[in-house]
């Protein structure tokens, strides 16, 4: 990893787990002196080694469902490109974009509230992109299990820490205050809340009741910094699965392999073309080799085809739909 250490590899791993930790007590499960940690972490966040800070939403308690959309583009230069994440990135519905390579050239997560509305959606999409998509393939999904990037830290028995998405939709009321304290702190996880109370024009203490009520509530269902893996010297891949209609009861002991192989980032099940998605980081090809061949070969049973994606690059993280 370039200009990074183990103590640098710690801190993301941390972070990546909890967002908000205190930059005194990730200073002491480290071993580092305060001020040295609040160095090392904003020499982190200027070398762009990570995305960003996000407070995780559980959609469904909005009343939303997540879906992916995989495309393929018939002009994939720069411009092409470009052209295609600058109108993803600006939708009001992304929840995430992604360069690509291998499979497909973009990766996509977007929110809607049924089939109807994802469908208007995607029609819209593709009208605004023209002749530029050559092929797209999407799923819903029904359940997202996140693990801890093992690849930034050597210690595996923390990492049964987790953050898991699968409810169905159904739209909770929020307060005004609620509604402002979730919109204020969704793309700054860090936000002190004496910051927060300030922006908002609420006293500490109101601030603090209505974050820990959205917790409670699990609408918030964790804070987490989101690393950018190419400047880790990282590959993140996706495996695309499509399982055959006698393996979804196999389906229980894939999650089970991908919560304890070290490689595996997230499991997601899902309804479409692809039943499962499996994200791994590793060093090397050389690696993903290995991995893939493992995953491949302990449930060669039931996986009927496969698509490999390369995430070169997340453009937009968003775990909050409107609130409407």
């Amino acid at each position: 990893m370039d200009g990074f250490d183990a103590k640098d590899r710690a801190m993301l791993y941390e972070l990546e787990r909890d967002a908000r930790v205190p930059i005194s007590a990730m200073a002491k499960k480290l071993r580092l002196s305060k001020q040295v940690a609040f160095y090392r972490l904003g020499r982190l966040i200027k070398s762009g080694a990570i995305v960003g800070f996000y407070t995780v939403v559980n959609a469904a308690k909005l009343g939303y469902s997540d879906f992916e959309i995989w495309f393929r583009l018939s002009d994939a230069s720069e411009g092409g490109l470009e052209k295609v994440l600058g109108v993803l990135k600006g939708w009001l519905y992304s929840r995430w974009v992604a360069k690509c390579g291998l499979g497909f050239d973009v990766g996509y997560g977007l929110y809607a509230r049924n089939a109807v509305h994802f469908n208007a959606q995607l029609n819209e999409l593709l009208g605004l992109f023209g002749d530029n998509v050559s092929s797209y393939e999407y799923s819903s999904i029904v359940e997202i299990d996140n693990f801890s990037v093992a690849a930034l830290s050597k210690v595996m028995a923390e990492r049964k820490m987790k953050v898991h998405f699968g409810d169905e939709p159904r739209k909770e009321k929020l307060s005004q205050n609620e509604a402002k304290v979730l919109k204020a702190v969704s793309q700054d996880a860090r936000a002190r809340i004496v910051d927060l109370a300030k922006k908002l024009g609420l006293s500490e203490k109101a601030a603090k009741m209505n974050l820990a009520e959205l917790e409670r509530r699990k609408i918030i269902t964790g804070f987490r910094a989101v690393p950018r893996f190419s400047k880790l010297g990282l590959l993140n891949f996706e495996l695309l699965f499509a399982l055959s209609p006698s393996g979804k009861g196999r389906l229980v002991e894939l999650k089970r392999y991908c919560a304890s192989h070290p490689s595996v980032t997230y499991m997601i099940s899902s309804i479409g073309k692809w039943q499962a998605t499996v994200a791994i980081v590793v060093k090397n090809q050389d690696e993903f080799d290995v991995v893939f061949s493992e995953i491949r070969g302990s449930f060669r049973d039931i996986i009927r085809d496969c698509e490999i994606v390369l995430v070169k690059e997340f453009v937009k993280f968003n775990y909050l739909p409107p609130i409407e």
